[in-house]
């Protein structure tokens, strides 16, 4: 069992084996209709041709982008393809220049009054969590008077006890709710 556990942690077996003939592979046949590796068969195309403009786009009247976006509420207007880095810079002066400033002030009173309403609900929570805490505080104050109130029936059966009658009246009362249960 030794050979074997120094085997699996890869260790050289301790005592040489006389009839260890290498590492083991598989045996190799000759294949006499082998023609080399695979490849797939090419087959003529008549509908194929050579465009050498094919770059080159005259009309083009629909442009599709395909964004990923991790936050919501990116907008894509006024979209200019040009070659002509000169007139890009003027559209852009003339177009996204003037509306990003009326985005821009949108935006903040957007951003505003979204954290009023964050602020508003803060202190609508912690009102309500102070309220929680009163209410429990509540129940315990009345858990102690429950307390005290077990305290009152020990005080009349104490006086029961010094009167007979009452003592025999309480009994009496106790064997009906025992009877009842």
């Amino acid at each position: 069992k030794q050979w074997y556990q120094r085997r699996v942690r890869g260790e050289p077996p301790v005592i040489d084996n006389p009839d260890f003939k290498g590492e083991w592979r598989p045996k190799q046949i000759d294949n006499p209709n082998y023609q080399g590796e695979w490849e797939p068969p090419m087959i003529a195309n008549p509908k194929y041709f050579e465009d050498d403009k094919l770059y080159l786009q005259k009309d083009i009247k629909f442009v599709g982008i395909d964004i990923w976006q991790v936050k919501a509420g990116t907008i894509f207007d006024n979209i200019l393809i040009t070659d002509d880095e000169d007139f890009a810079r003027n559209v852009a002066k003339e177009t996204f220049e003037e509306s990003a400033k009326g985005e821009k002030e949108k935006k903040e009173a957007k951003d505003e009054i979204e954290r009023k309403k964050r602020e508003e609900e803060r202190k609508a929570r912690e009102a309500e969590e102070a309220a929680n805490e009163a209410d429990d505080e509540e129940e315990d104050e009345l858990e102690d008077d429950d307390e005290s109130a077990f305290a009152e029936d020990a005080e009349v059966e104490e006086a029961a006890a010094a009167d007979p009658e009452e003592e025999a009246e309480v009994k009496s009362v106790k064997e009906e709710v025992k009877d009842e249960l």
